[in-house]
């Protein structure tokens, strides 16, 4: 009896260290995600002052939300966010869901862990054309599936800031890359893999469209 109530004493330690070991491995994944933003910020103000489009506002409102996230993804969040400290080209914001993500310049798996990126041959983030970002499903874009049509979306880059308007949702087949195609005026693609929950690699993208207001 004596034995049992040591391992099952041993068992509680063990559990309440992992709970603490997990939540600070939270906390410290929102405050990189915050210092990401401010170094964008930082790089931002000590640019020449430009005209922009619209008010830029604080790019630190929105904290880190892995409520979502799958736990491996976590990880591997803090892991490159600490190998690496080179600013994000831009930062998308989608204020109705919540999201604050960095935008990086390279489709690398380094980048994807600590961000999403923009998709080479597309327009640039920001600029006339269609400007193609990938991030994965079960982290940062995770937060797409609570995008309606309608919904506003910012792009923030060192010149200033422009808005967006989802006009469409899409599931789409990995090698359908028409979503990609140009496109006239200013025009947002968000590309992630679908469905959200799916063990292993899922099947198909979910794409979001959104037009410059």
């Amino acid at each position: 009896m004596i034995r049992m109530r040591t391992v099952e004493t041993i068992l509680w330690v063990a559990g309440a260290a992992l709970l603490a070991f997990y939540f600070g491995a939270r906390a410290h994944g929102d405050y990189e995600a915050r210092q990401g933003l401010a170094v964008f910020e930082q790089v931002r103000a000590e640019m020449p002052a430009r005209e922009t489009e619209s008010p830029t506002g604080n790019l630190d409102d929105y904290a880190l939300d892995q409520a979502e996230w799958a736990d491996y993804r976590v990880h591997l969040y803090e892991r490159d966010r600490a190998a690496a400290r080179d600013a994000p080209v831009a930062v998308l914001r989608v204020p109705d869901a919540g999201l604050a993500i960095p935008i990086y310049g390279a489709l690398t798996e380094r980048n994807l862990n600590r961000g999403a990126a923009w998709i080479e041959g597309t327009a640039a983030p920001g600029a006339s054309g269609n400007a193609g970002i990938a991030g994965h499903r079960d982290s940062f874009f995770r937060g797409l599936r609570h995008v309606s049509v309608g919904d506003t979306i910012e792009l923030a880059n060192h010149g200033g800031t422009a808005s967006y308007r989802v006009t469409d949702l899409s599931v789409v087949e990995p090698d359908d890359v028409s979503v990609l195609a140009p496109a006239d005026g200013k025009v947002l693609t968000l590309v992630t893999c679908y469905p959200f929950y799916f063990a292993g690699h899922a099947p198909q993208r979910y794409i979001v469209r959104a037009e410059a207001i």
